[in-house]
């Protein structure tokens, strides 16, 4: 219901009853009390005419002919009537000028019936209020004066005088609805122009000087209102976004306010959330390729808060330090043993070669195989040294092609695409670790050929080993440069780990994916500081 209305209500209604409660009044009520004040009334007049009677007629009666008729001497009776009617005449007349609807009559029994009667016109035949009173001659009741009136006539007087103040308070009402609308339309007006006028609150306040009284009071205070909240709006929108997480609002299954973070980090919010989640839940969930820590707090039943962090990196920065223990440990481990198991591996060697050349010759064999054994050892060692103590890399030119020919001479299933004159700034040593752990790496994992591609992209030499093996599963490419991780598609021991180790030592990058349907090894080497 408008306002308008209810103004209308509290305005009109009492009216209303107003109207009905007089209306009331007069048709019930107010006849009966103005019948009993108008008995009321004819009594007092009764009494006058009593009293102007005992007053008048003594004095018209100096030679007693009024005492001597009322005593019952036929002989004066016409006289004293004569006499009581000429005194009596002047003030009836005036009653009856003054109560037109007045009838009155003075009984004398003595004098034969009444006496200065008055009659209203047409009485007989009506009904009529009727009131008598005694009257009194030297102390003794001679006989009554009688007044009355037609209910008809009152009737109608009451209906005149009812009708007066009917349209008298009619008009009085029509008066006060008509101040009332004024108000209202007025109280409407500003209240109006107050509420089109409050979407301009986002830009500038309310103009107060044009509302009065309270409506003015009630724009003052949405000024202020809206000030203050248009100052945490502003902090809100800086939270919002300036926060490092994804912040949203979700209501009744849509997202009332989210940040840019959010946005980003989970386009598909609404369908990650769930309608009867508990009032506070959190989780961990990959949205793509990320880790993301998922909060949601419940603050109403139709209302959740929910927050999204990015912990992909924390993640990999506790993994990065867990395994650089780990890499320290086995570093330091592998230089203590190292030296202790070169030592054995030595004699192992001298006598294995001593029975090669003096031995029996079915002890040759198992010698060949103990040397072959040992030389595995041996390389083990070998890596094991070398990515625990990295020396400083002697880079020098080198012709790629060449030098790649030289060293995997025999290995006909090894291919290059490798331009002539292509020379590069690297440590021989680490390049063929690098090249060799890689390529044996691929045939101890059932490839069958091999493809060696290098090239300059911008400044930079990319060096790319595929092979035409299995490829290697998304879970294990972040893990197969870790020491001694081993699958079926990434081989085993050190190989890879001393791989990343010397390509990272050159200042090169190393990465493992899927090109053309082979699985690639990408190395990238920078230019050296002196070219």
């Amino acid at each position: 219901m408008s306002l308008k209305s209810r103004f209308w209500i509290v305005a009109i209604v009492p009216l209303l009853l107003a109207v009905f409660l007089i209306t009331w009044l007069f048709s019930t009520n107010m006849w009966n009390i103005y019948l009993q004040e108008r008995e009321t009334k004819l009594q007092g007049v009764l009494n006058l005419v009593v009293k102007n009677f005992e007053a008048v007629a003594p004095q018209q009666d100096k030679d007693s002919v009024i005492t001597m008729a009322i005593k019952g001497d036929a002989e004066y009776q016409e006289e004293a009537r004569l006499r009581l009617n000429s005194a009596l005449l002047p003030y009836n007349q005036a009653l009856q000028n003054a109560m037109p609807t007045l009838g009155l009559s003075y009984s004398i029994s003595v004098l034969g019936g009444p006496i200065a009667e008055v009659q209203n016109p047409g009485s007989e035949a009506k009904k009529n209020i009727e009131i008598s009173a005694p009257i009194s001659w030297n102390g003794e009741q001679i006989g009554a004066a009688r007044i009355w009136e037609s209910v008809e006539d009152l009737r109608a007087s009451f209906t005149k005088t009812r009708n007066t103040v009917l349209e008298a308070v009619g008009g009085i009402l029509l008066l006060a609805v008509l101040l009332a609308f004024l108000v209202i339309e007025s109280v409407n007006r500003d209240i109006t122009n107050l509420v089109r006028q409050l979407p301009s609150l986002k830009e500038s306040p309310l103009p107060t000087g044009r509302f009065k009284g309270e409506i003015g009071l009630i724009a003052s205070t949405a000024n202020e209102l809206a000030a203050q909240l248009k100052e945490q709006t502003q902090a809100l929108n800086a939270i919002m976004e300036n926060s490092p997480v994804g912040l949203a609002l979700i209501k009744d299954g849509q997202v009332i306010l989210e940040n840019p973070i959010m946005e980003k980090l989970l386009p598909d919010l609404i369908e990650r959330i769930s309608s009867n989640s508990a009032d506070y839940y959190q989780e961990t969930i990959k949205a793509n390729e990320r880790t993301i820590s998922l909060t949601l707090l419940r603050v109403s039943e139709e209302e959740l808060i929910v927050v999204a962090e990015d912990i992909t990196d924390v993640i990999n920065m506790r993994e990065a330090m867990a395994l650089q223990e780990r890499l320290a440990a086995l570093g330091r481990f592998s230089a203590g043993i190292a030296h202790e198991i070169r030592n054995p591996l030595t004699a192992i060697r001298g006598f294995s070669q001593m029975i090669i050349k003096n031995g029996k010759t079915e002890d040759k064999t198992y010698a060949e195989k103990i040397l072959r054994e040992q030389e595995r050892v041996e390389k083990l060692v070998r890596d094991m040294l070398v990515y625990a103590r990295p020396r400083t890399p002697d880079k020098k030119p080198i012709h790629l092609r060449s030098f790649l020919e030289q060293h995997l001479e025999g290995e006909e299933n090894v291919f290059l695409d490798i331009p002539e004159e292509l020379t590069w700034y690297l440590d021989e040593d680490y390049l063929l670790q690098i090249v060799t752990n890689i390529v044996g790496n691929a045939f101890e994992a059932g490839a069958e050929n091999v493809y060696i591609q290098a090239k300059t992209e911008g400044l930079n030499l990319v060096l790319r080993i595929s092979n035409d093996g299995e490829p290697i599963s998304s879970d294990d490419t972040g893990k197969i440069f870790e020491p001694f991780y081993t699958t079926k598609t990434s081989g085993t021991g050190l190989g890879l780990a001393i791989v990343r180790s010397a390509a990272e030592i050159q200042g090169g990058t190393i990465a493992v994916g899927q090109i053309d349907g082979k699985t690639t090894f990408t190395i990238t080497f920078p230019p050296a500081a002196d070219t």
